[in-house]
């Protein structure tokens, strides 16, 4: 489960835009708190603003980079907040963190959802990352020129993006997917492309009268949570909040240009998917290696290093040992080492045998009961959340109901404990 937002579209109001947009990810932070990332273009000459981080959106919008979006009053916005699946990339090493993006950073995608097939596209398909979504990208990349579509359309570009999208929809049967593709086609153009299946929620609202724009978001619950956490927002947009749940089993373009800076009837286009399953038989053939060839000396405004390495940010998150946390808000490793080495000092300091009757009173409790609380907290939004996308079976939510009931007794035998004194 992870969280997705954007729009796109000149914004006839930037301030609301901007702040419409921090609140969109300041809430997505409910669907994922383990990573946050931004991919966004600049209207007047086309710059490309690019970042992700393992922190909290919550932390994201703290920051410099999020400042520099409010400069950069972007034209078009992908925003992503991630929880981690376990075994499909640790958000503590950043190139498993969303958007990914193409060689030249002039293709972005955010995805929510797990690719059972990944394990065997990555046969074909090269990845950077460990995580199944990138494979998304790199099969568009690949198949938007391949094949032979005949659209009644009279763009070449739908055309491509179609090409691209259609081997995704003809390899991904299992898996989950709410998807998002956004593309600088040159300085003045810009496309959005989004589509899901039934495993994955997507919404829309069109703001185009009030904006000029068009946003989506994960799930209601998202855009009404937004609104309501700012008195001005909750103004303007409370009698205009007639959301659209994106169909599933469709793909939605929506393009703008120099002419048409907010999205027209003539380009939009809504494309129906045959999902029917492919009885010929899957053959990796030849690996396709990721391109990288760069295509245009667009302006790439970012903290991070050709290898999606944090160069200035919150957390600088590579190379780490195994424990460190998600969401980690040391400036370094070496501040997190000193921070490790004085806790275990402590700990090992405070026992029975070392301490007296009046030194060791109060000093972890806290702690640990806040730890336990921020727990509980996440794993109620997350069943909050699931129950939403219907994405848990029976099985696997019983499973964890009794995980809960287990750790409930176990709680209720530690309060027992002082009845015993």
């Amino acid at each position: 489960m992870c969280g997705l937002a954007g729009y796109i579209g000149v914004s006839k109001n930037k301030k609301i835009s901007y702040d419409l947009s921090t609140a969109l990810f300041d809430h997505l932070e409910a669907r994922g708190m383990d990573a946050a990332g931004v991919w966004g273009t600049e209207p007047k000459d086309g710059s490309i603003i690019y970042h992700k981080e393992p922190i909290k959106s919550s932390k994201f919008i703290k920051t410099e980079t999020w400042e520099s979006v409010k400069k950069l009053n972007p034209d078009l916005l992908l925003l992503h907040a991630r929880y981690t699946s376990p075994g499909i990339g640790h958000a503590r090493y950043n190139k498993n963190n969303h958007p990914f993006v193409n060689a030249d950073k002039t293709v972005a995608m955010i995805h929510n959802g797990i690719i059972q097939e990944a394990y065997y596209l990555k046969e074909k398909y090269e990845i950077k990352s460990d995580t199944d979504s990138e494979v998304l990208l790199r099969m568009f990349e690949h198949d938007k020129n391949q094949s032979e579509i005949n659209f009644e359309v009279n763009s070449s570009h739908v055309k491509r993006i179609m090409d691209g999208i259609k081997g995704i929809w003809s390899l991904i049967t299992e898996g989950a997917m709410a998807v998002a593709f956004g593309e600088r086609i040159n300085e003045h153009e810009r496309s959005l492309t989004l589509f899901r299946n039934k495993q994955r929620p997507l919404w829309l609202i069109d703001l185009r009268e009030s904006l000029g724009q068009v946003f989506f978001f994960s799930e209601p619950e998202i855009w009404y949570r937004a609104i309501a956490s700012h008195s001005h927002l909750k103004a303007e947009f409370d009698n205009n909040s007639e959301l659209v749940e994106m169909p599933i089993y469709q793909v939605w373009y929506l393009k703008i240009d120099k002419d048409n800076p907010h999205v027209s009837d003539d380009n939009f286009f809504k494309f129906q998917v045959e999902t029917s399953p492919s009885t010929k038989k899957w053959e990796a053939g030849e690996k396709v290696e990721i391109s990288s060839e760069k295509k245009s000396d667009v302006s790439i405004i970012t903290n991070l290093d050709e290898n999606d390495n944090v160069i200035k940010g919150i957390c600088e998150t590579d190379n780490l040992p195994d424990d460190i946390p998600l969401g980690c808000s040391f400036k370094s490793y070496s501040g997190y080492q000193k921070i490790r080495d004085e806790y275990d000092e402590i700990k090992n300091y405070i026992s029975v045998e070392n301490c007296g009757d009046d030194d060791w009173w109060g000093l972890n409790h806290e702690d640990i009961c806040n730890r336990i609380l921020d727990l509980i907290g996440n794993i109620n939004i997350m069943l909050i959340n699931s129950q939403t996308e219907k994405s848990l079976s029976p099985s696997q939510y019983q499973e964890i109901i009794n995980s809960l009931e287990q750790t409930e007794t176990d709680l209720a035998g530690t309060l027992r404990i002082f009845e015993s004194y």
